[in-house]
């Protein structure tokens, strides 16, 4: 999977769940953002083998792709 795709992925699933509130949709969408971004901080924390480097580099590239949305 593409990392814009992964990005686009996480965002729209913790979108959904943050859409259930009330608020607008610049809220929503801001929520959303930081909800997914903080998962991917929790991954990239977690990697730690020189060996995982590769998905830490994928991993960095979702959050950038996040971050643009």
């Amino acid at each position: 999977m593409k990392s814009i795709e992964k990005a686009k992925q996480l965002y729209e699933l913790v979108r959904y769940d943050v859409s259930t509130l009330k608020g607008t949709e610049a809220l929503i969408n801001e929520v959303a953002k930081r909800c997914a971004l903080i998962a991917i901080d929790e991954v990239i924390d977690n990697i730690e083998d020189d060996y995982m480097h590769y998905e830490l580099d994928w991993w960095q590239e979702v959050k950038q792709e996040i971050n643009k949305l």
